[in-house]
């Protein structure tokens, strides 16, 4: 278990804990059939790859590449190729059906993919990053810039939840409003 304070102050931990959540979403879509459920997993997975991307993509490997060498530079720019790599089979299922029989192996594609790829992250960029990051000071703008996106495009699950909630307010009028008229 991750210390949950720690992912705010360690652009390590920050990312690993993202991998984590990834890992767990991947198998809890797994798990569900094609449907409502695992159309929102998916979702969930995509906003949180896109996410996690963007805050290594314009904060974290930057801020690592200054401090390497061109050829230490080299694993950072394969996770770029990755990322790149990553986002086409993205585009791939967002434009499938997740009935569709290719669905699941495109799925299982992506999720190996993403394994492969926070493994190497986690395995080689990460003790880079150790030696050479000043890490509060990429942590600082890691939580910045997550918390600017957050607020832009919010996740699958929090909209999910707030038409839930206005359903169910909606839901508890009808009754508290039929119940009323037969008290009358």
């Amino acid at each position: 278990m991750r210390n949950p304070v720690k992912k705010f102050v360690d652009p390590l931990e920050m990312l690993a804990s993202d991998h984590e959540t990834v890992k767990l979403l991947f198998e809890q879509c797994e798990q569900a059939g094609p449907g409502m459920k695992r159309r929102l997993l998916t979702q969930e997975i995509f906003k949180n790859l896109e996410l996690h991307a963007t805050l290594e993509e314009e904060v974290f490997y930057p801020a690592i590449q200054r401090h390497l060498s061109y050829e230490e530079g080299a694993v950072v720019r394969d996770a770029f190729r990755e990322h790149r790599q990553i986002k086409d089979l993205i585009r791939q299922l967002e434009a499938m059906d997740d009935e569709d029989a290719a669905f699941s192996s495109k799925m299982a594609a992506l999720r190996e993919e993403v394994q492969t790829h926070a493994e190497k992250e986690e395995q080689r960029i990460f003790p880079l990053a150790e030696r050479s990051l000043p890490m509060n000071d990429v942590a600082f703008a890691m939580d910045k810039r997550r918390f600017q996106l957050m607020v832009q495009k919010p996740a699958p699950s929090v909209v999910a939840m707030l038409a839930f909630g206005l359903v169910a307010a909606g839901f508890l009028m009808f009754m508290f409003g039929r119940r009323r008229e037969s008290w009358r």
